[in-house]
């Protein structure tokens, strides 16, 4: 109990230490089998390489006689440890965790927890749309259940996989607040992340820059790895040193055997390219992602596959991905799904079926708050009735998506609406930096907090550094943006996102 205790706050050798001590005392059989699972799922989050998924299993399968929740807990971690390997791992592994789980002796699937499980089984083993709506379902009870404590991070993926934007920023939320309350620090930045490219999604790429830096923070401070999930999300708009980022998380991925995170580099050069209109250099990156990863969790790179390959005059290759696309969004069902879909399904047509799934497209996206998606389709949308002689409706859309796109901070995506804007004889307007924006990501994290009323002992604890340094950087705030103290930071910051 020490021993998982200190590896959930974050304290790998104090954990291992710990797990050695206990090794050398007597041990029952299940005392032997719950210590081969921490071990395990310590060596998962040190390494997350690809021999991880092997021995999460073989802890599963002596934890079976014992505590089939406990074993469930294994299984589960397993598909993890098969899915973050991804094309790095053995061709079979997923196959293999299935197998194991198939075989297994746990009961019938009753909570949400057993229903994750086995409907993961069905998508990965199976397809993704028989095992969708078992998914969907346990998703549903989840959120139904409103819970107190943490979750396993796969109700996250989950939610993103399953285009639910809703339980995506829900669940994201929640986990980071259980897991700050929780003194969670190896959940924590994990769930920072996947937070942040929620907000990313959302077009609040200052906001989620902050919660980068708090987990930048964590895991300085706990001596992990830096996380590079979250600025890869950062990356694909353009942001500064996109393609040092993405050329290093391949680099890294690579490495230490983590398929996933170089996929999700791959996926980022992949939409960097469309947004720059380099559709050559993305149907490159698109077409590599989508085969390491033919069945990749929580992937979006169908989308960038069909708008590469329609760019590029590659038809038959557009209408393939987008047929892939579709066996994926039609049994999800959602907003964010077929918003996606319709987008992709313009690329592909003509007439007023383009122009009719063009504005399908940008309704759905914008009711469920994906706004990047939105601006795209705008964007989209507006190249398509450039070509089509529609210079003052093109324009329009045009205009909207540039604004957005520089709202926003995507400096890949509002130049080539600027280009397409210029082409139609209107000059892109220049935005306006605002004093705000010099602050640094953890400036104007600190800055929010400060707003928000909490001390500088408070803001110290959530974000792991002294009270000292919050002063220290709480001068440069005041400085920056012109004020005396903190009282007067809501007039200035009074349209910013809060914390988390």
């Amino acid at each position: 109990a020490a021993a998982r205790a200190a590896h959930a706050a974050g304290a790998a050798d104090a954990a291992l230490a710990l797990l050695q001590d206990a090794h050398a005392g007597p041990l029952d059989a299940r005392e032997q089998a719950e210590h081969r699972l921490l071990e395990a799922q310590m060596a998962f989050s040190s390494r997350r390489g690809p021999e991880a998924a092997a021995l999460l299993v073989a802890a599963a399968q002596r934890l079976e006689p014992f505590d089939a929740r406990l074993a469930r807990v294994g299984y589960l971690e397993a598909i993890w440890a098969a899915s973050f390997a991804g094309h790095l791992a053995h061709p079979s592994a997923t196959d293999d965790v299935a197998a194991a789980v198939r075989a297994a002796r746990m009961g019938a699937p009753r909570g949400p927890s057993e229903q994750l499980l086995d409907g993961l089984v069905t998508r990965f083993a199976d397809s993704y749309r028989a095992g969708a709506p078992m998914l969907q379902r346990a998703l549903r009870d989840v959120r139904r259940a409103e819970p107190d404590g943490l979750l396993d991070m796969a109700w996250v993926w989950l939610a993103v996989d399953l285009y639910d934007a809703g339980a995506w920023f829900e669940l994201a939320r929640h986990q980071v607040r259980a897991a700050r309350d929780a003194g969670a620090l190896t959940v924590l930045p994990l769930a920072l992340h996947t937070l942040a490219s929620r907000h990313v999604a959302a077009g609040e790429l200052e906001h989620a820059a902050t919660l980068l830096a708090e987990a930048d923070s964590i895991t300085a401070s706990t001596g992990n790895a830096r996380m590079s999930h979250g600025r890869l999300a950062l990356a694909a708009l353009g942001c500064d040193d996109a393609h040092t980022l993405i050329d290093s998380a391949i680099r890294t991925g690579t490495e230490r055997g983590e398929g996933v995170l170089a996929g999700l580099a791959e996926h980022a050069a992949a939409t960097l390219h469309n947004g720059l209109g380099q559709h050559e250099e993305a149907l490159r990156w698109a077409r590599r992602e989508v085969e390491h990863n033919p069945h990749a969790f929580y992937s979006t790179a169908l989308g960038e596959l069909v708008e590469a390959a329609a760019a590029c005059g590659d038809e038959t290759l557009a209408r393939r991905a987008l047929k892939a696309l579709c066996e994926r969004t039609q049994p999800s069902g959602t907003g964010w799904a077929l918003g996606v879909e319709a987008r992709a399904r313009a690329l592909v047509s003509d007439g007023d079926a383009a122009e009719s799934s063009y504005r399908e497209a940008i309704a759905l996206l914008d009711g469920c708050g994906m706004s990047v998606e939105r601006a795209r389709a705008q964007l989209l949308y507006g190249e398509w009735l450039g070509r089509a002689g529609r210079r003052s409706d093109a324009r329009e859309q045009l205009r909207a998506a540039h604004d957005s796109f520089t709202a926003m901070g995507a400096p890949a995506f509002a130049d080539r609406a600027a280009r397409g804007l210029r082409s139609g004889g209107e000059p892109a307007r220049r935005r306006v930096k605002r004093t705000r924006e010099d602050l640094t990501a953890q400036e104007a994290h600190i800055a929010r907090l400060a707003r928000d009323g909490l001390t500088n002992a408070q803001i110290g604890g959530q974000l792991f550094i002294s009270p000292r340094t919050v002063e220290y950087h709480l001068k440069k705030v005041f400085a920056k943006l012109g004020v005396a103290s903190r009282d007067q930071l809501g007039g200035v910051l009074a349209d910013e996102p809060g914390a988390a």
